[in-house]
């Protein structure tokens, strides 16, 4: 049965005439009887679909709840997305604050920038040491553009800020400026490393800690918006319902 407001309806001549003449190449043929034909099957296909489609909740309660769901999620990602996604990368003012307020989490180790030398033996390497011991910074860029432009050049070099701990290579040296000693690596090659600047433990700015400072502040934002909900709103337990979940496990 229909439900009342789904409650099948009348069509009539000028109905099909309509649609007859905006469908009209979908059934096209020589046969104008067979024309006619074919363009009432469509309409009376159509329709039919159409109809179904009004009463697929009531038909199919499995549907109804899938659909439910699916129309509840849509409604709590445009709410997640207003009041914490979005607000917390366009909430200017309460980021910032946010992040004064927990600086402490956000704190650089011990830094250091390097360039990290790497060769296929000793041998490779000790051809290289004095040349990098006087290198300018400028001419330790150029030295690292040259390796990876010139595959012949015999070695490599990797140049960054590293905090400590995040290159292994680092954690066999003494860190102090200038050039290091030479590192023997696991698969035979040899390293050493020219470190530039020293730079010590430190707060991170909002903008070098911009992306962990927002998911923080979603996590906040999501975690206020929830307290206001259920502040406002009292969350009462179906017993029963409860119950009947324990039976079934």
């Amino acid at each position: 049965a229909f439900p009342k407001e789904n409650a099948p309806r009348q069509y009539t001549g000028k109905d099909l005439a309509t649609f007859a003449e905006k469908n009209q190449m979908r059934a096209r043929s020589r046969n104008p009887e067979e024309t006619a034909a074919k363009i009432y099957g469509i309409f009376v296909e159509e329709q039919l679909m159409a109809a179904e489609e009004t009463i697929l909740e009531t038909k199919y309660p499995e549907f109804a709840r899938l659909l439910k769901e699916f129309r509840d999620g849509n409604l709590l990602y445009e709410l997640m997305s207003k009041k914490v996604w979005n607000k917390a990368m366009e909430d200017t003012a309460g980021l910032k604050a946010f992040y004064n307020e927990n600086q402490g989490k956000y704190q650089w180790k011990d830094r250091v920038s390097a360039y990290l030398f790497t060769f296929a033996d000793a041998a490779a390497a000790n051809n290289q040491r004095e040349k990098a011991a006087k290198a300018t910074p400028e001419e330790l860029a150029n030295m690292e553009i040259d390796a990876k432009a010139n595959k012949a050049s015999g070695y490599k070099v990797e140049s960054g800020v590293f905090e400590k701990g995040q290159k292994d290579l680092l954690n066999h040296i003494e860190w102090k400026k200038g050039l290091s000693e030479n590192i023997d690596n696991p698969d035979g090659t040899v390293s050493f490393v020219v470190m530039t600047e020293l730079m010590s433990a430190a707060p991170k700015k909002l903008e070098e800690a911009r992306g962990y400072v927002i998911a923080d502040y979603q996590g906040k934002l999501e975690a206020d918006w929830v307290k206001e909900l259920r502040n406002k709103y009292g969350v009462k337990v179906n017993k029963e319902v409860q119950e009947s979940l324990y039976r079934k496990k």
